[in-house]
């Protein structure tokens, strides 16, 4: 039989365990928090809640990349907006923070222009019977809008 004060002490050091656990928890995710504050140019912060409506759920995938894939959202306002969801964070903090860093710091009116119209392959290729053409006075325009993008990306972006 245990005594009143064994159990007493075991019950005190089970609850310090468990706080000790919370403030663990709680002090890595204000950590992760912070990292993100680091980043400049990062202006607005959204809930996992108002990324899922504004993706319908995920709906529309434009992409994947090393971190995840990329879906199209629109906002209440109507804004057209990317958002990645990341399936895992196996190449580090830094690595993720660099990518966040390039991207939000890339504004070349090509680059944000063409994105507005959805994935060119969607354009090129007619996949599951949807028909959609250019004519060659679009696709010329577009292919030197590519070379003014890739050039900014290659020589003229810091």
């Amino acid at each position: 039989m245990i005594s009143a004060s064994t159990a007493g002490g075991l019950i005190v050091n089970i609850l310090m365990i468990l706080v000790s656990l919370v403030m663990l928890r709680k002090s890595g995710l204000e950590k992760n928090e912070n990292h993100l504050k680091q980043v400049p140019g990062l202006l607005l912060r959204f809930s996992y809640e108002d990324l899922e409506l504004a993706t319908g759920n995920f709906k529309e995938i434009l992409g994947c990349g090393g971190f995840g894939c990329v879906f199209k959202g629109v906002l209440e306002d109507g804004t057209i907006i990317a958002v990645k969801r990341l399936d895992r964070l196996s190449q580090g903090m830094r690595d993720f923070l660099a990518e966040v860093e390039t991207i939000g710091s890339l504004h070349h009116f090509n680059l944000v222009r063409l994105m507005s119209n959805g994935s060119l392959d969607k354009w090129i290729f007619n996949r599951g019977g949807e028909a959609r053409s250019l004519d060659w006075r679009t696709r010329k325009s577009i292919i030197l809008d590519i070379a003014k993008g890739l050039a900014y990306l290659h020589g003229d972006c810091r």
